[in-house]
């Protein structure tokens, strides 16, 4: 029970990243979205040339340091030997995660948007525990903070975060996964489901290719395994 539970809480973070592209703070959740969101994700090229790699990192890097991507947290706190680099209708999307040993949670990231190797759009989730042992999330949509707020979600440590995606993976892999997936393969209650679809309302209200870079970061950083549990949800 206690594994189904910390389950339950790995995928609604993750799934709160990705479930509500295209939808703005006053639209409803309803099938068409998923579908949008299911659609972006499966367009999403996350075998891209990794030759490309280091050319679009060194440009990260570059931003960074002249202030024209106006970084949040520190360059330090930033793994960028852990980088991954994605594309979408051709935007290559560079997802930079956070270091496991910073005080950020193991599913934070920076994602960057290029169109002829040149910035479009970004985005900084920042992944902490509240006073309440609770996740709280701060996001910046290309510098300006988009969300600062408690997710009302039991906080869970790196280790538990990484384990939980393992078996979520597992799972993803012994059994189809339908529209109703967390609530039938971890137990997710209607609340906890409410919960979940929030994180990237905020950049998928705004161009489709900060919309991907949110979807793509947060699939990449939460293992490759995932994305074929994530995809099928909404199929």
């Amino acid at each position: 029970m206690k594994k189904l539970f910390k389950l339950t809480l790995i995928l609604g973070i993750i799934l709160s990243f990705i479930a509500m592209p295209f939808i703005s703070s006053a639209a409803s959740v309803n099938s068409t979205n998923s579908n949008n969101m299911s659609k972006m994700i499966k367009e999403i090229n996350f075998e891209t040339d990794q030759k490309q790699f280091s050319k679009y990192l060194n440009l990260a890097k570059v931003g960074m340091l002249d202030k024209s991507i106006d970084l949040k947290t520190t360059i330090s706190n930033l793994d960028f030997e852990a980088s991954k680099l994605t594309e979408y209708e051709g935007f290559m999307l560079l997802t930079i995660p956070f270091k496991e040993d910073s005080h950020f949670n193991v599913l934070s990231n920076i994602t960057i948007a290029f169109k002829n190797d040149k910035v479009v759009n970004y985005s900084e989730q920042q992944l902490t525990k509240s006073e309440n042992n609770t996740f709280w999330i701060n996001q910046f949509i290309d510098g300006k903070q988009a969300r600062n707020e408690d997710l009302a979600i039991d906080y869970v440590s790196n280790e538990e975060t990484k384990t939980a995606i393992k078996e979520i993976q597992q799972l993803s892999t012994q059994r189809g996964l339908n529209m109703s997936c967390f609530a039938a393969v971890v137990g997710a209650s209607g609340g906890v489901i409410g919960v979940i679809l929030k994180l990237c309302g905020a950049p998928c209200s705004l161009a489709p290719p900060i919309c991907a870079g949110c979807l793509a970061g947060i699939v990449v950083v939460g293992g490759g395994g995932i994305i074929g549990a994530v995809v099928t949800c909404w199929k």
